[in-house]
């Protein structure tokens, strides 16, 4: 198997040199850029290409491995979901009452703010991608944007 055009280096927190890669391999005739994970004593393409690392046979710079974030959760469990939402202030009785104000404030129908209601109360589990939990996450000044929702639901289920 052959090798070439190495980069993104990053090392692995290994005690053996140990890096995780950017690479073409060559399979069946044809370049394929991967991510490759070169470990000393690996044998093979992984030797090979500790070696041209050694050699300096590589563009960039060598940097340090960084897992990538964890994926938030699809859903959350009711208990988990409101005793988070007690750790940034918020209540069942204080989400009601922002919606009771924007139902004043003519921001919301009444169809809306019961379908609203059902859903605080009545939900076994939260979806994380629900458009009516993003849209109360931004009114209550808790997430502007879909990313913000996630990292909340990632917090809320660690």
């Amino acid at each position: 198997m052959q090798f070439r055009d190495i980069h993104d280096v990053r090392t692995l927190p290994e005690t053996q040199p140990a890096y995780l890669v950017s690479v073409e391999i060559e399979v069946n005739a044809e370049w394929l850029r991967v991510e490759y994970p070169a470990r000393a004593g690996g044998g093979g393409i992984s030797d090979a290409i500790l070696a041209a690392i050694a050699a300096g046979d590589f563009s960039g710079p060598v940097t340090d491995y960084a897992p990538p974030p964890p994926a938030p959760p699809a859903s959350l469990p009711r208990a988990a979901f409101w005793l988070y939402l007690l750790t940034l202030g918020q209540t069942r009785a204080g989400v009601h009452a922002a919606l009771d104000a924007m139902l004043a404030a003519d921001q919301i129908t009444a169809d809306h703010a019961a379908r609203l209601r059902i859903k605080i109360d009545d939900a076994a589990v939260y979806e994380r991608l629900d458009p009516d939990l993003l849209d109360m996450a931004q009114r209550l000044g808790l997430a502007a944007d879909q990313a913000a929702l996630d990292a909340h639901f990632i917090a809320a289920a660690g």
